[in-house]
């Protein structure tokens, strides 16, 4: 029997994963606690949520996109949680602007994340 953290000696090519850590295509993955965000534990680090995003769209995130968690739950990685949209409109998400202080683009990006229903 083998504990939590161990290899198999037999199949080296079975890896036992540590309480609340995920796998995902072949790699490891622990929750940052910091963060919350589970992160790579190998490699560059990459953050669970945006492998997810990169496998299921076959491409990387566009340079000034980020990966959003609709329900601002960073452990729900389900695909119909995220959503890849630029920097400043996961800003404007985050930290609205206040009244009268807008941009006109700011205007534009706001409409557009009230009807993807990411704001209210």
């Amino acid at each position: 029997m083998l504990g939590i953290g161990n290899f198999d000696k037999v199949n080296t090519r079975k890896v036992i994963t540590r309480e609340g850590q995920k796998m995902y295509m072949g790699k490891k993955y622990a929750q940052d606690k910091k963060t919350g965000y589970y992160v790579c534990t190998s490699g560059e680090r990459k953050r669970l949520h945006v492998a997810i995003w990169e496998h299921e769209h076959g491409m990387r995130v566009p340079e000034g996109h980020v990966i959003h968690h609709k329900d601002w739950n960073k452990t729900n990685n389900n695909i119909d949680n995220l959503v890849c949209i630029t920097i400043r409109e996961h800003e404007l998400i985050h930290t609205p602007p206040k009244k009268g202080t807008e941009t006109e683009e700011d205007i534009k990006s706001i409409k557009k994340l009230k009807e993807m229903g990411l704001i209210k």
